[in-house]
C-alpha cells in the first residue's frame, strides 16, 4: 500500500489488535489535531511482521510478508 499524505506527520504506527494496523498522525499546523488511520491486515499476510517506512513525511508505506495462499 502506498499512501501519499501533506500536512500531517506520522506520530505511531502499531498493532492495535491481531489484524489491525493503526497509524496517528498529527496535524503540522495544530498540534491538537490528530487522526487515527485503521488498515486491515488480511489473513494471508503476517501482521507481526507489518513494516511502515515513512519517506520525508509524506509517504507511508505499508509491507506485509503474504503466506502461500491455497490454489482453489
Amino acid at each position: 500500500v502506498e499512501m501519499k499524505i501533506e500536512g500531517f506527520k506520522v506520530m505511531t504506527a502499531a498493532l492495535a489488535a491481531d489484524d489491525i494496523l493503526n497509524i496517528r498522525l498529527q496535524e503540522m499546523k495544530n498540534a491538537n489535531g490528530t487522526r487515527n488511520m485503521n488498515f486491515f491486515i488480511p489473513s494471508e499476510a503476517d501482521a507481526r511482521l507489518v513494516a511502515v517506512e515513512i519517506f520525508g513525511g509524506k509517504t507511508i508505506y505499508i509491507r506485509a510478508p503474504v503466506h502461500q495462499i491455497p490454489q482453489e
